[in-house]
């Protein structure tokens, strides 16, 4: 019993940490429990979807499309001149996206891709065999904040032909790799419009979620989430589904996007798990003061939104971006919209962002 309620304090406290604090999730094949209260949404999400992998810079990523993928006949034949990148926020999960991408292909017809952090999505032995892709450098490897940069821009220089304009979503720590790309002058010129969701630029740590994150990057603490992950992969199925809708019911969530869950198991294994707080760790030492200069030189760029509550960007840093750069179009969502949106309002996320691409077009 003891090993049953520590497992399940972690699950709640870690679906807390990822679910609010980290960042989007998803998970899916739900157990029928309760379902009065738990209304697992079904996905917009078609056939016209693709799920790939591809290796960058020698690492296994994960690529969801619509609408054509790298390499293929499809993505002229989509007619498009443009491609839609979403850069995820930590866990740098695809599937948390899905709802919100598919919504927006939906609408649009362009192209629209997603690809993992590196590091984050491990393909399984089955997936290396189905696809070709290989763990070439062993799977031991932590990836930093300037390495996950790197990451996306040898994807944009390798994938996306160069007479593609490229609009960028970024949500969060996506925030922070955009600035990143457009200190690149070959990048700077290709990236049409970004537009920044629930942006993380500055000052990580001094947030409040933060100061919840910060204490766990101990040893001792952060070894034993690592082992209690390890302990929930133990658990069958149906009872790790049926934890997992528990605790959304916790947390009140009375409808939860159907593709939201799958993404978690494959986020609550140790080394995925690892490497997100890896990286979560890196971002509170590195991402400290605004990059005022490269936002300025990009203000026509942006199109920047804040969330109304936003324990990883607050409001006052919303008002020190508008401080720091006059004229930048910043913009606060109403309080439907939180950190993590994927949970229950990717469609209308999805329909802001379309309709600001549509008067772009």
């Amino acid at each position: 019993m003891k090993i049953a309620h520590h497992t399940f304090y972690f699950t709640k406290r870690l679906i807390s940490i990822t679910a609010t604090a980290l960042k989007p999730i998803r998970v899916a094949n739900l157990l029928s429990i309760n379902s009065e209260k738990v209304i697992c949404r079904p996905s917009i999400s078609n056939m016209i979807r693709e799920d790939n992998w591809l290796m960058v810079d020698d690492i296994p990523t994960r690529l969801l499309s619509w609408g054509g993928r790298p390499g293929d006949k499809s993505l002229e034949a989509s007619g498009s001149d443009s491609v839609i990148l979403l850069l995820t926020g930590n866990p740098g999960m695809v599937g948390f996206y899905e709802t919100f991408l598919a919504e927006v292909y939906n609408q649009l017809a362009i192209p629209v891709w997603v690809i993992s952090h590196a590091g984050h999505e491990i393909p399984s032995k089955k997936e290396q065999e189905q696809t070709g892709v290989t763990i070439v450098n062993g799977i031991d490897k932590v990836y930093n904040v300037a390495e996950q940069v790197t990451h996306k821009a040898d994807f944009i220089k390798q994938y996306i032909p160069e007479d593609k304009k490229i609009f960028i979503l970024a949500h969060s720590f996506g925030a922070k790799v955009t600035v990143e790309l457009l200190k690149i002058p070959e990048l700077r010129k290709r990236i049409t419009k970004c537009f920044l969701l629930f942006p993380t630029l500055e000052h990580m740590k001094e947030t409040p979620s933060g100061k919840f994150l910060h204490p766990m990057f101990t040893v001792y603490l952060f070894s034993t989430i690592v082992f209690l992950s390890w302990i929930f992969t133990l658990f069958p199925v149906p009872f790790s589904n049926w934890l997992l809708k528990i605790v959304f019911m916790m947390k009140g969530h009375s409808s939860v996007d159907k593709t939201f869950l799958n993404a978690t198991f494959r986020l609550i294994q140790p080394l995925c798990l690892r490497n997100v707080f890896g990286l979560a760790h890196d971002e509170m030492l590195i991402i400290v003061h605004l990059d005022k200069d490269v936002i300025a030189e990009c203000k026509d760029k942006f199109k920047v939104y804040f969330g109304a509550e936003d324990g990883w960007a607050p409001l006052t840093y919303q008002d020190r971006l508008r401080e720091a750069v006059p004229g930048i179009d910043s913009s606060t969502l109403d309080r439907r919209f939180r950190h993590d949106f994927v949970l229950d309002t990717s469609e209308e996320l999805a329909q802001i962002i379309v309709d600001q691409i549509k008067k772009l077009r």
